[in-house]
Formats: structure tokens, sequence, C-alpha cells
């Protein structure tokens, strides 16, 4: 079983409106109770911009797999990227993480692109553009960029 561990930095810390005010520790032990279990992936996603190393998502995990044996980050908002993101993606480097299952960064559609809700196979004929047209792309080998390579990494854990 994969879980979908979406931005932990966007967790709830602080209640609004109607919710509890324990709702952080109501959303921590909710992710806890699918990463605990030995056989789950952990799917971070974590926009390119951030310390990997610094995610909440990459702490609570690391409880209970401490070794990075069953977690995957799907890198987002690559366009945004920080110098050195090429090494970042392949494990090497400041603020990378070192995890069996790797990394994979992809392409989110912008604002203007879910408006005029781009299809599918456009969107990845525009991130196939965007990796080869970037010289911080250049030298990184093909199995760490796109969704196409994603979802093969994926369908190969199952």
């Amino acid at each position: 079983k994969i879980l979908f561990h979406e931005y932990c930095t966007g967790i709830t810390r602080n209640a609004v409106g109607d919710q509890p005010e324990n709702i952080y520790e109501k959303i921590v032990n909710l992710v806890t109770s699918y990463i605990e279990e030995p056989t789950a992936i952990v799917l971070h996603v974590i926009p390119s911009s951030e310390d990997f190393t610094n995610s909440e998502s990459m702490k609570i995990s690391k409880k209970y797999d401490p070794n990075g044996d069953r977690q995957l980050i799907a890198v987002s908002k690559i366009d945004k990227y920080d110098k050195g993101i090429g090494d970042k993606l392949q494990g090497i480097g400041s603020g990378s993480m070192a995890l069996k299952l790797g990394c994979v960064a992809v392409l989110n559609r912008t604002p203007e692109q879910i408006e005029q809700d781009v299809p599918f196979y456009k969107m990845r004929q525009l991130e196939q553009q965007f990796f080869q047209s970037n010289k911080a792309f250049q030298h990184v080998p093909v199995e760490y960029l796109g969704c196409e390579q994603l979802i093969k990494r994926l369908v190969s854990i199952q």
C-alpha cells in the first residue's frame, strides 16, 4: 500500500473555525497510523526549493523507517528549483536525502493551465520540454525526471 504523504509543511497547526484545538495531533496520528505499517510505502510530496532534510513529512517518517527503505519523494514545483537540484534529486549534496526508492521531479500545472484545462498528455509534453531545455537537468539521468518516471517507479514498487 502506498501512502500519499501530502506536503506536511501544510499540516494544519492552528485550529480554525470549528476545527478541534488538537487538529495538528489528530493529523499526525492519522498519518502515523498508516506509515507505522512496515509494508507501507511513503510517498512524500516536497517542493523543489525546500530542504528535503527539514521536511516535516521526512521527520515523521524517519521514526518508522529510519533507513529510508520505503520512502519516495515526488519533487514538486520543479520550475521553482534552487541551485544544485540535479544532485539533490540523485540523493547527493546539501538538502538531499539518500532514499532507497529515490526522488522524481515533476512539473506542476500553472494556475493558467488548470484554468485552461490543459490535458494530461500535453502537460507531459511540456514537462519533457522543460527538462530538456533547462541546463540544471542536462546531466540528470532520465529516471529522476517526470511524471512518467514517477508512475514507472510506483508501479515497480507494487
